[in-house]
């Protein structure tokens, strides 16, 4: 399972113009959570992975990632702007546990766009 999210990890990279690996954390959750829901919805084992889903699966992290608006920028975790004072100019930004926090409270079930794909895969639960 290691090897597939390192794999993962690489194509959603690619696919983010990433070569850096300051966001691995935040990527590698949103893989594992595009994976656990894959898996659950096919009813599959993680050694029962099927390579055809390997494309959904970096789709769907995207997704989630994008829908976070993830901007974690740096090796600092500094992200999204959350408050700005102007008497003393202070700047207050998210936290790459908060961005992490985000993702982990998006809703856990497979989206209809992906559930084409899914299906060819899923087998009848035991």
């Amino acid at each position: 399972m290691e090897d597939l999210k390192v794999l993962l990890l690489a194509k959603l990279k690619t696919l983010k113009g990433v070569d850096d690996d300051k966001q691995d954390t935040v990527y590698l959750f949103a893989i594992e959570l595009a994976v656990e829901t894959l898996l659950a919805f096919c009813n599959l084992n993680a050694d029962e992975w099927p390579v055809g889903l390997n494309t959904t699966a970096v789709l769907m992290a995207m997704d989630s990632l994008s829908s976070i608006s993830l901007s974690v920028q740096g090796d600092t975790g500094d992200g999204d702007i959350t408050g700005m004072t102007e008497g003393d100019f202070k700047i207050e930004r998210e936290s790459r546990a908060t961005t992490l926090s985000k993702l982990a409270s998006l809703d856990k079930s497979l989206p209809d766009k992906y559930k084409r794909i899914a299906y060819r895969y899923r087998k009848l639960a035991d």
